[in-house]
């Protein structure tokens, strides 16, 4: 407490909302006979144990945290160099240049068609030692990004000034953190390019799709897996004519998203399948129209086995709909739709949570979706 005085309790009141805690001090008071403090005292004393909060990384994109790290190992053997004092400053400001850019713009930037060789997809996916995983580029790469360039200079002029330290315990300390920053610094890159392309794929699929086709992105969470489906409009209005048929107006596209709750089950691709399977049910349910169906989904364990695109085809046959592609995205990439349809559902069930609710099974957390208004 704040005057020093030290109260021993449950680990689990500790990690429990304020107001579970209270509701089971209150009831444990009742059973006893003890006469408790007032509502507002018990919040006072809450607030002053402050416990600390356990955070989880799980699920983080690896590759952008690993790059984010070795930016900042790169920051700190450039903070420990004997350099001249702004050589440091302008080293460190182009270090964090250089990480911004990475993280927000790289991506966008990135195209199979790009006149710069740093963003083009084409090139920089291609591989000239494999015959299956090379392609030529059909355009010229005629212009330079200058913050490409900064990654490219800045990593040299490290590289340079570890070659200038005299002790040799520090320099061999210091190239290993150095080479082994750069890979990482690297493979983010590649990862902007892989995850680019992937959303360019689909652009095109969703693009070429018919009025029968569907594009779907599944994503599994702790205790749910969400299948959202995308798929052309079919009261694009026509103007027919004798010899031709134009579209007055662009195609527009309708979505839908389902989620199943799932809480006795472990996180296999047998049970998110069958989970799958329920999803895609409901939705040729209610839109018996599609036909053909496009699926995505990240590769994780329990979507990326030899057996998966198999059993996803056989389920499409079962329902009457063709499986007519399976794609893999990066980590944590290409699932956009699923991760805002998982935030709102989760901002309802903590709101419900804080009423003093409980998340026990799948009925609550279909009661916890739907509160305030629901999803």
């Amino acid at each position: 407490m704040d005057n020093g005085e030290k109260y021993e309790l449950p680990k689990q009141i500790i990690q429990s909302q304020r107001s579970h805690a209270l509701v089971d001090y209150k009831k444990y008071c009742d059973e006893t006979g003890f006469h408790s403090l007032g509502k507002s005292k018990l919040y006072d004393i809450i607030d002053g144990i402050k416990p600390a909060q356990q955070r989880t990384v799980a699920g983080l994109d690896e590759f952008v945290v690993e790059g984010i790290e070795a930016w900042r190992s790169l920051s700190n053997i450039t903070e420990s160099m004997a350099i001249p004092q702004n050589d440091r400053k302008r080293l460190i400001k182009r270090i964090d240049m250089a990480e911004q850019y990475q993280k927000i713009r790289h991506s966008g930037h990135c195209s199979h068609d790009a006149n710069c060789i740093t963003h083009c997809t084409t090139f920089g996916l291609s591989d000239s030692k494999c015959t299956e995983h090379h392609s030529n580029c059909n355009h010229a790469h005629t212009t330079h990004c200058p913050d490409c360039i900064n990654i490219i200079v800045t990593l040299d002029e490290i590289s340079q000034h570890i070659q200038r330290i005299t002790d040799k315990d520090i320099a061999q300390e210091a190239r290993f953190d150095f080479e082994n920053a750069s890979e990482h610094i690297v493979e983010w890159s590649r990862h902007n390019l892989r995850a680019a392309r992937q959303d360019a794929e689909k652009k095109s699929i969703v693009s070429q799709m018919n009025n029968d086709d569907a594009f779907c992105t599944f994503d599994r969470g702790m205790s749910v897996l969400v299948g959202s489906f995308v798929w052309k409009d079919s009261t694009t209005k026509l103007s027919n004519t004798a010899t031709t048929t134009t579209s007055l107006s662009p195609p527009t596209y309708s979505t839908e998203s389902y989620i199943v709750a799932i809480t006795d089950a472990a996180q296999t691709e047998l049970d998110t399948l069958s989970a799958g399977e329920i999803i895609t049910k409901q939705f040729k349910t209610d839109y018996p129209h599609i036909k053909k169906l496009h699926k995505r989904t990240d590769n994780a364990g329990n979507f990326s086995s030899h057996a998966t695109p198999e059993v996803g085809k056989l389920i499409g046959e079962r329902l009457n709909i063709e499986l007519l592609t399976r794609d893999y995205s990066e980590v944590q990439k290409g699932k956009d739709i699923c991760d805002r349809v998982c935030g709102v559902a989760k901002a309802r069930m903590r709101s419900w949570i804080a009423t003093g609710n409980d998340l026990l099974n799948a009925i609550d957390i279909k009661e916890g979706m739907e509160y305030a208004g629901g999803i």
